[in-house]
């Protein structure tokens, strides 16, 4: 269940910030984090 969520977040996070996945965005979607984008907010 999880990997399906964490899957879908990234997905979503990917097609509204491509190419800036990164391995600090993955270790903060395993581990429920708010991801702080600078001068964008929180994700």
């Amino acid at each position: 269940m999880k990997v399906n969520k964490v899957n879908a977040a990234l997905n979503e996070y990917h097609q509204m910030h491509p190419g800036e996945v990164s391995e600090e965005i993955i270790s903060a979607f395993l581990n429920d984090k708010s991801i702080i984008i600078k001068d964008k907010g929180d994700y």
